[in-house]
């Protein structure tokens, strides 16, 4: 599984957003099997997308397709985009804990002589 994270910035959010929706079917065909898009809390037409793909090799293509750059030229996108590739970095399962050796046992106490009763 691989994952890319796109930065841009858009001349106007809705209207980029209306492409980026209209272009849904075709990213899907393109290799895409999960996408998401945040906007700056600052800045609402600094857009980050996210998109998933089965392999490293359909991300690499799918970033490099004309139709992408022709999508994302109509849409509004700002100069050159910023993309960088990731995976994720799952939690490493936990070792089970050694056994820990065997405490030696104490001595036992020696036991006080009984009392006689005279």
């Amino acid at each position: 599984m691989a994952q890319i994270f796109v930065r841009h910035t858009v001349n106007d959010f809705s209207k980029w957003r209306k492409a980026y929706d209209a272009f849904d079917a075709e990213r899907k065909g393109m290799g895409v099997i999960g996408d998401a898009v945040y906007q700056s809390l600052d800045d609402p037409n600094d857009v980050t997308v996210y998109h998933a793909f089965k392999t490293r090799r359909r991300a690499e293509i799918f970033v490099a397709s004309d139709r992408l750059k022709e999508v994302m030229k109509d849409a509004g996108v700002k100069g050159k985009p910023k993309i960088w590739f990731v995976k994720e970095s799952k939690k490493p399962r936990k070792a089970a804990k050694p056994k820990s050796p065997a405490k030696p046992k104490k001595p036992a106490k020696p036991k006080k002589p009984a009392r006689r009763k005279s």
